[in-house]
């Protein structure tokens, strides 16, 4: 209620992105029990988190390494500014396996009619050859 009243209210365009879905909001105010140890430079880091996918997707994951490099895009605000006592990145990870998808599906069509136009081409370059090189 306090964030969609904020985001009424706020004057600034450039900034206001409309209002976040109830079940989001509930999900981001919840208790983040997600935990996702990874190694950075040899060195073990810790993350906490949760996930707000709302979609159908074919396999669930748990952390953002358990999807492919493609398939995940990290963003981290560009004012993060670490203190010698605080070392906590607020960093958002989005899942695109669904634009993958449509992607390696559109790749595959351009490269079946590449395909396509070159087997026509070379057919009629070789009867071509053939005509001119039989019967000059």
């Amino acid at each position: 209620e306090n964030v969609q009243r904020l985001a009424s209210a706020s004057s600034s365009f450039l900034y206001n992105y409309g209002t976040m879905p109830p079940e989001v909001e509930a999900d981001i105010s919840g208790h983040w029990d997600l935990d996702c140890p990874y190694t950075s430079m040899g060195a073990p880091k810790y993350r906490v988190g949760m996930s707000v996918l709302r979609q159908d997707v074919g396999y669930a994951v748990r952390c953002p390494e358990d999807l492919r490099r493609e398939e995940r895009q990290w963003w981290a605000p560009s004012l993060n500014v670490p203190t010698t006592r605080e070392t906590w990145t607020f960093t958002i990870y989005f899942d695109k396996r669904l634009f993958v998808q449509q992607e390696s599906m559109f790749n595959l069509i351009v490269v079946g009619i590449v395909c396509l136009s070159l087997t026509f081409v070379s057919l009629f370059f070789s009867s071509d050859a053939n005509h001119l090189v039989l019967t000059p």
